[in-house]
């Protein structure tokens, strides 16, 4: 029986020593100071070729390898580095859960010690650290999929109507719909052709931008990015939607989809996903994650994400608790109007950084009742989403009908990102400036004086401002 391969990151230094991981202490310095040479990423990748590792792509910060566990402990001398996971707590294991929601850490953490004594001697004039891939489970059979969501016996909001009536209705009253605004969704990717849902309405959507190496660019493996791509549109149907492919088949590579995200320059980056604060170890791969987003961050980009769900492990995630990007957490509101706080959504301190607490604002999420079935969004038919939820989530749609009735903060932040884009069009001085575009969020936001979070903190803290808006 082959050995199992396992796939990490080479971490690459720039021709000066600097790596991405150096940036936090030297905050001055360009962001091309810590990006190598094509030439010594070539070669890098050159040298790891010949070490038996398959190369899956060659990033701007990094290079993502294959290989077994053998190989890692003998070609990069490392009989176990300390960036290795411990297996009582493997993240693998924190991610195989039963939660149809991939959610949907931070700068004030210490950066890893150099790595050098961690790397071969041919690799450390190149390499400044090996990175575990980290995995965000998104869950992943065959139907034909309507242009209608299904009609089913009990209160859903169905797109676009509901949700603009919800959250939009003035913006859309003076035809402000987004109009000149950029919105990247780092997520699964999205489903081409288009769901039947999507013809007909006048979207810009863009080709997915799919990672190195994935030869079914056009296949969203889970259907969730599909979702979420929905929810943006609803709020914000004349903005412009790029959708960045996270995954190769079935598993993801986030670091390398950022990188595309902000080469992209779009002006918003929705995440509808999430690490668990509390799985969160030393490896460079966070690290990596980390200044890309505070790259984006500088680039004048809005980045939104999720603060996190009741399951898997009722747990903050990581990167909503990072202070500068806006940490979406959930809002319900009932068939009579009534608003409260999500028992669904999570809501905490965080414990990377004690003075942050999420979320800062809320979208729309369903309660524990019902598995947070509130929101009927199109998905790929013919995927683990749309099965998961229709089989062992009871939201009584069918089995690869192309439909399901969900919503968790994965569409709570992508409805939040719509919103933002609205603001943005509202007022064209808000492009650029993310704490400028979070202040906008939050000050209109309707406030919460009821209901509870699912750690069981009262409205006020359970969703920070409260509702967002675009009047």
């Amino acid at each position: 029986m082959p050995d199992e391969t396992e796939v990490k990151y080479a971490i690459l230094k720039s021709p000066a020593g600097l790596s991405i991981l150096d940036r936090k202490n030297n905050p001055n310095l360009p962001f091309k100071e810590f990006l190598p040479s094509e030439n010594d990423a070539k070669k890098t990748a050159e040298i790891l070729r010949k070490k038996g590792f398959e190369v899956i792509y060659i990033g701007l910060t990094h290079i993502a390898i294959r290989g077994t566990k053998i190989q890692f402990q003998t070609a990069l001398s490392s009989a176990k580095s300390e960036f290795d996971l411990d297996p009582s707590t493997s993240r693998t294991d924190a991610f195989e859960t039963k939660s149809p929601q991939p959610l949907g850490r931070t700068s004030a953490r210490s950066q890893p010690e150099s790595t050098e004594s961690e790397v071969a001697p041919d690799l450390a004039p190149f390499v400044r650290a090996i990175g575990s891939k980290v995995p965000i489970k998104l869950l992943n059979g065959v139907g034909t999929p309507s242009s209608e969501p299904p009609k089913l016996g009990y209160y859903y909001l169905e797109p676009p109507d509901d949700i603009i009536r919800l959250l939009a209705r003035g913006a859309h009253s003076r035809n402000i719909k987004g109009e000149g605004i950029v919105i990247a969704v780092v997520d699964s990717g999205f489903m081409m052709p288009f769901h039947p849902y999507f013809e007909g309405r006048g979207y810009e959507i863009k080709e997915v931008v799919a990672i190195e190496g994935d030869e079914n660019p056009k296949k969203d493996p889970t259907g969730h990015g599909t979702a979420m791509a929905a929810c943006v549109l609803a709020l914000a149907p004349e903005a412009t939607l790029i959708p960045i492919k996270a995954l190769i088949g079935v598993e993801e590579y986030y670091p390398r989809a950022f990188e595309k995200a902000i080469q992209a320059k779009p002006d918003i980056i929705s995440c509808s996903w999430g690490y668990p604060e509390d799985y969160l170890g030393n490896d460079p791969t966070f690290d990596l994650l980390d200044n890309l987003i505070d790259r984006a961050v500088e680039e004048g980009i809005t980045v939104l994400c999720a603060s996190g769900n009741l399951e898997p492990d009722n747990s903050l995630q990581w990167p909503s608790s990072k202070p500068n990007i806006v940490s979406v957490g959930g809002a319900f509101i009932n068939e009579q109007g009534k608003i409260v706080a999500s028992d669904f959504a999570v809501s905490r301190h965080s414990v990377i950084n004690p003075n942050r607490h999420c979320p800062d604002c809320c979208g729309l999420c369903g309660m524990k009742v019902n598995n947070a079935a509130y929101i009927a969004l199109p998905v790929s038919p013919n995927e683990d989403y749309n099965y998961e939820l229709s089989t062992f989530f009871g939201d009584c749609s069918t089995t690869y009908d192309g439909w399901v009735i969900t919503s968790g903060t994965s569409a709570a932040t992508a409805l939040a990102a719509g919103v933002a884009a609205l603001w943005m069009e509202a007022n064209p001085s808000l492009k650029g400036e993310p704490d400028k575009v979070k202040r906008e969020l939050m000050k209109h936001c309707i406030p919460i004086r009821e209901g509870t979070s699912s750690t069981g903190e009262p409205a006020n803290l359970a969703t920070g401002a409260g509702l967002v808006q675009a009047f």
